[in-house]
C-alpha cells in the first residue's frame, strides 16, 4: 500500500478512461462524486455574477482549496469556453508566484476550478488594512522582484495576463507580502510568437494605452499594469 504521505502517477490513454477510474476510486472511499470529496464553506469568498469563488477543505486529505463556482446553466456558451480557457492556461503553468490549479471538476450542472488556497487575501484587502500606507522600499523591492518573476515566467511561454491589479494578487499570508501570487486568469490569453491581438479588457485604471485606444497589442501591455501596480504600492 502506498503511503499516505506519497504520491503515485497513473497514465491513462484515455479521458474517459481517466475519468471512470478516477470516479470509481471515489466510491471505494465513500464518496459520490468528486465534487463531494470537498467540503465546501457556506458563504462565498467572493461572488459574481457568472460564478463564486468557495473557500473549501478536501475530506481526505484535510488540505484547503478555493474553488471557482460556475454555473452552467445560467452562463453563456461564450462565457463558458472563457472559464475553460482560464483552466486550460493554468494547467500549463507552474510558479511559486502564479497562482496554482489542483484540478477541474465538470459535471452538466456547474464547472470548478479548484486552486490553491491562500489565506493572506488579496492586496486590495491589504492596502486597505494599512490605509494605503506606503511600502517601504526594501518591502517594495522584494514585492517587485518576486511578482517580476511570475510574469516573466507567464511571458516566455507567450501567456498575457490582461488585468493584473491589486484585487488579482493574493498573498501567502498576511505578513508575507514579499511572495505575491498572480490569480485570477479570467481574460488571459495565450499569444503566438511575435504576434498581437485587440480587445478592450481588464480594469480601465491599469489598462495599457494601446489597450485603452483600441489598438493591438502583445505582452508588454502587462508590463504597463505591473509598473501602474508598484506605483501605487510606493505613492500615497
Amino acid at each position: 500500500m502506498l503511503p499516505s504521505d506519497e504520491t503515485r502517477v497513473i497514465y491513462f490513454k484515455s479521458e474517459q478512461l481517466r475519468t471512470y477510474w478516477y470516479n470509481r476510486l471515489l466510491l471505494a472511499q465513500g464518496f459520490v462524486s468528486e465534487i463531494d470529496q470537498y467540503e465546501m464553506s457556506p458563504e462565498p469568498i467572493q461572488k459574481a455574477n457568472l460564478c463564486s469563488m468557495i473557500h473549501a477543505t478536501h475530506r481526505a486529505t484535510g488540505k484547503d482549496v478555493a474553488i471557482k463556482v460556475v454555473d452552467k446553466e445560467n452562463t453563456s456558451e461564450k462565457m463558458l469556453e472563457q472559464f475553460k480557457g482560464e483552466a486550460a492556461i493554468l494547467s500549463r503553468i507552474r510558479h511559486n508566484n502564479v497562482c496554482k490549479l489542483v484540478e477541474v471538476i465538470e459535471n452538466p450542472n456547474v464547472l470548478l476550478i479548484v486552486m490553491q488556497y491562500y489565506p493572506g487575501g488579496d492586496l486590495q484587502n491589504y492596502m486597505e488594512s494599512r490605509d494605503y500606507e506606503p511600502l517601504s522600499e526594501e518591502t517594495a523591492k522584494q514585492f517587485t522582484r518576486s511578482l517580476a518573476k511570475g510574469i516573466k515566467y507567464l511571458h516566455a511561454r507567450g501567456i498575457i495576463h490582461r488585468d493584473i491589479k491589486p484585487e488579482n494578487i493574493l498573498l501567502c499570508d498576511v505578513t508575507a507580502i514579499e511572495s505575491p501570487v498572480l490569480a485570477d486568469f479570467g481574460l488571459a490569453k495565450h499569444i503566438p510568437d511575435k504576434k498581437t491581438i485587440t480587445g478592450r479588457v481588464g480594469t480601465k485604471g491599469y489598462m495599457a494605452p494601446e489597450i485603452l485606444a483600441g489598438d493591438a497589442y502583445s505582452l508588454p501591455a502587462d508590463i504597463w499594469s505591473f509598473g501602474t501596480l508598484i506605483y501605487a504600492l510606493v505613492s500615497s
